[in-house]
């Protein structure tokens, strides 16, 4: 019997913009400024975009798992966005994909399910998200909880 190969190759981009609110124009005039997470950050991941439009916050409550690249080091998913002929946009979320398919099989994967995958991009940073809710984007700088210890 012939196994089935599941493609690991990203497929299926749908853009956010629309969804999330953005208003900072259809393709990036900036870049991700900075990524933070942690107990500063309350536990919440923080992405801080900076661009023609002025500041924007990405803000996921709960998240799983992140990563950031260079823009360059995800020609595979800006050749497949193309191919659908999906829209230039800061936010996708990518149906298929290696990284969905490895979280699936951790133990996140298995005992909450329902993952998705949000990729954000700038000109030159761009943040890959797995996570099961989408994210907020907020043009007002997030208030950072205020009994978290700075020092080490």
């Amino acid at each position: 019997m012939a196994m089935t190969k599941i493609s690991l190759d990203p497929a299926g981009f749908r853009s956010l913009d629309d969804g999330l609110g953005w208003r900072g124009g259809p393709a990036p005039s900036g870049d991700i400024w900075q990524i933070a997470y942690g107990a500063r950050t309350g536990w919440k991941l923080i992405a801080e975009y900076v661009g023609d439009g002025g500041p924007a916050w990405v803000i996921f409550e709960d998240h799983i798992s992140h990563r950031a690249h260079d823009e360059r080091e995800l020609v595979v998913y800006w050749t497949q966005r193309n191919e659908e002929g999906a829209p230039v946009s800061f936010a996708y979320e990518i149906m298929q994909s290696a990284y969905l398919a490895e979280m699936h099989r951790g133990v996140s994967g298995l005992a909450v399910g329902g993952l998705r995958h949000f990729l954000f991009g700038g000109q030159n940073l761009c943040l890959e998200v797995i996570a099961t809710t989408p994210p907020m984007i907020t043009y007002t700088a997030p208030q950072l909880p205020a009994d978290v210890e700075t020092s080490i």
